[in-house]
């Protein structure tokens, strides 16, 4: 009994293993079919994310690895903002990407004052 399930677990995983081979990427192409662009040897990856609920600074490095390129994005988080504090801020950071390191940087007047912000980063 033990051998068929080790056997079956073998199928299994083969079935769902991910290779070299599997394609990914994306080519978009204009309409005389010439291509305007091409990333199909490479991947995003969001490889992280900081919630803020008040304005502060922060820093992070993005991890990488061979040529990868990071990438950083920002948007307020919800839609609602009937319910939000009167003194909520729209836009309270300054983002900066050097290289790999993300600064996220506040306007000194609006430390600790309230927000919905989001800020995503990754590489592809």
């Amino acid at each position: 009994m033990i051998n068929f399930l080790k056997k079956l677990w073998k199928k299994i995983k083969k079935i769902f293993k991910r290779g070299d081979d599997v394609p990914q990427g994306l080519q978009v192409f204009d309409e005389k079919g010439k291509v305007v662009v091409d990333i199909t040897d490479r991947i995003t990856k969001m490889t992280g994310m900081k919630v803020f609920s008040t304005v502060e600074d922060f820093e992070t490095t993005i991890p990488i690895t061979g040529n990868e390129v990071c990438w950083v994005s920002a948007c307020q988080n919800g839609s609602d903002t009937s319910k939000l504090a009167n003194n909520w801020i729209r836009t309270p950071f300054e983002l900066n990407l050097i290289g790999n390191t993300l600064k996220v940087t506040a306007n000194p007047q609006l430390h600790g004052k309230p927000c919905t912000y989001i800020v995503f980063w990754g590489v592809c």
